[in-house]
Order: C-alpha cells, then structure tokens, then sequence
C-alpha cells in the first residue's frame, strides 16, 4: 500500500495557531494508517504561549475574560470537522495543578495562582500562558505516529508559491521549507502603523509635555514616561 506524505505549516503558534494545530492533530488521528504528516510550527516565542501571551510578563497585566469562561479544547457545542478532543477549561486545569501540588517545570507563582483561582477570576496573562503552553505539550505528545511534529523559533519572512502546485516558506534564520501542501498563517497581533489619528494625538501629546503611547502588546509598553497625575497621558488598547 502506497503511504500518503503531507507537510502543514502554521506560521504563529500563540492560540489561534495552536486551534488550529489541534484540530489537525485530531483529523490527522483519524485518517488511514498509509497517511504521514508533518506539521511545521513557526513562531520566535514558545509554542502554545506565543508573543502576547509569554509567561515571563508582569503578573500585574490581566485577561479580560474570567477563567470558567477560557478554553482551547471542543466540546459538543462546536460545529467542527473531526472527533471532539474535550479537555479542561483554564479554570479546570488550575484545580488540576492544585490537586498534582506541584510540577516541576513551573514557578512558583503559577501554583500560588491556581490555588487561589476562582471560576469567576481574571487570571494573569502569564497564567494564561502557561495553560496554552501545556496544551501545546498535550496535544503534541497524543499525536499518533504518523504525524511529524516541528518547531522552529524563528519568523517567517517569505512565502512563495512553487513551480510544482506547493508552497515554500523561508524563515529567518535561513530555513527553507519546501514542498508544502497548506500553509496556515495565525499571526494573531502584530505591530501595526501610526493611523492618522494616532499621529495627531502623538503631536497633541508632546506639545503639552506629555506621553502617547499607541495600541501595542501591553507587556510590551514602556511606561516609565508615563506620570499617573498626567492628564494628557493617553493609552490605546492592547
């Protein structure tokens, strides 16, 4: 019997890749046996966490959805293609954590979170972080055998169409990956440029002597320059 090959590449592993990285895994899982795949994970940052949601930020920067309420897995709800892969919501796993105790690979701080999360909780965007790194860890490691799974820390910086119907993506770091069959762009939030309100709200800022800081990733922000009796001070939406 002739086995199928197959090459994926999702460029962003934060959490819309990391969707989308589980639902092949699941489709993957239910495919012939005579089906191999691999799947190309592209991002600087760790899987599953990304940039926006790293584990190394403030524990003074919340989310805004409370944790009962945060999920990356299917349940009977979603209208999907493939088996349901039902997992815990964040809130579940930080009972989870509390039940295990301890695990070695996590800071203290992330257990002290857990214990005091409630279903009504805004977690830290850290602790956010580090459910979909574990996710990651799940979904990767319950992958049957013929499913290939690669990371490369490092951004894309080209994709090109081949001559023979497939795609090519070149990463920063001189990689080249060939030959693909599907490639999955899940950037999620990217720098973006100064709009012309922005510009003006910059120059407006800077003649009265005080500080615009633009829409950005709020771990991301310096707010040295920002004096809290400021009333010019002007933060955009992270």
């Amino acid at each position: 019997m002739t086995t199928r090959q197959f090459a994926v590449c999702v460029i962003g592993a934060g959490p819309r890749g990391l969707s989308v990285f589980e639902r092949i895994c699941a489709n993957a899982a239910a495919e012939q046996p005579n089906t191999e795949l691999s799947v190309h994970l592209v991002d600087p940052h760790r899987p599953g966490a990304g940039n926006i949601w790293r584990t190394d930020q403030s524990g003074e920067l919340l989310m805004n959805t409370v944790a009962s309420q945060v999920t990356l897995f299917t349940d009977e709800s979603v209208e999907l293609a493939g088996p349901l892969r039902p997992g815990p919501s964040l809130y579940e796993w930080a009972g989870f954590l509390t039940v295990m105790g301890t695990l070695e690979e996590l800071d203290g701080h992330v257990l002290a979170e857990a214990r005091e999360l409630g279903p009504d909780s805004y977690p830290t965007r850290r602790f956010y972080g580090h459910y979909l790194e574990w996710v990651f860890q799940r979904t990767a490691a319950t992958t049957p055998g013929t499913v290939r799974v690669v990371t490369h820390r490092a951004h894309a910086v080209a994709l090109d169409d081949a001559p023979d119907g497939g795609q090519t993506v070149r990463l920063g770091d001189g990689t080249v990956l060939r030959d693909l069959d599907a490639v999955v762009l899940a950037q999620g939030h990217t720098a973006s440029r100064t709009t012309g309100a922005e510009a003006e709200l910059a120059a407006f800022a800077e003649r009265h002597g005080a500080t615009y800081i633009p829409p950005a990733n709020p771990a991301d922000v310096d707010l040295s320059a920002a004096r809290p009796a400021n009333p010019f001070c002007c933060a955009g939406s992270g």
